[in-house]
């Protein structure tokens, strides 16, 4: 699978955690042999200044069980900043968009991912809040990879969408709660 115009885009990661090998075996078996390669040389990494997180699928098993149900096949592979999922599920890759509680499929499968959707910046711009980032980052600093920057009160659960509504969350912790709220 080839990174080229993803790392165009969104520069090298800063390494955030390395994937134990049988989570890696795990992701081979289960997700993409090649997303098993680039997790092997890059671990979970954090790029463009923490907007966008590439994430340990076992990390997120109990999340991606609560959007997708217990019998899910579904893997979490990458975040932003603002909690929104990335799931891989019968190879295609969808969004979970937690700030509006929406399911969304985003691409045919995850090389298409990486190397067209997230490229699309007009997209990243307009729903995940990306155009909200620098001052998010300047309030805020930087999101570590358990949080995330949440909406509180949380924008479905009556919250409105504004930066000094920003707060630093635990991202688990978040996405459990506006999932919960939802169902």
């Amino acid at each position: 699978m080839s990174y080229t115009e993803f790392n165009k885009i969104f520069g090298n990661g800063e390494r955030v955690k390395d994937l134990p090998t049988d989570d890696l075996q795990v992701i081979r078996e289960q997700i993409s042999p090649s997303l098993a390669d680039f997790f092997s040389q890059e671990g979970a990494c954090r790029y463009d200044h923490g907007f966008l997180f590439t994430v340990n699928p076992m990390d997120y098993r109990d999340i991606v069980e609560l959007i997708a149900g217990d019998d899910s096949k579904g893997w979490a592979i990458a975040r932003t900043c603002f909690g929104d999922l990335y799931l891989v599920m019968d190879d295609k890759v969808y969004l979970y968009q937690s700030s509006f509680n929406k399911f969304l499929e985003v691409a045919k499968d995850v090389e298409s991912f990486f190397s067209v959707f997230l490229v699309h910046t007009d997209f990243a711009d307009k729903f995940l809040f990306r155009d909200i980032y620098p001052e998010a980052h300047e309030r805020l600093g930087d999101a570590g990879y358990n949080e995330c920057y949440g909406f509180v009160p949380a924008i479905p659960l009556g919250g409105p969408e504004s930066v000094n509504n920003l707060q630093m969350v635990t991202i688990k912790a978040y996405l459990s709660i506006i999932i919960q709220a939802q169902q």
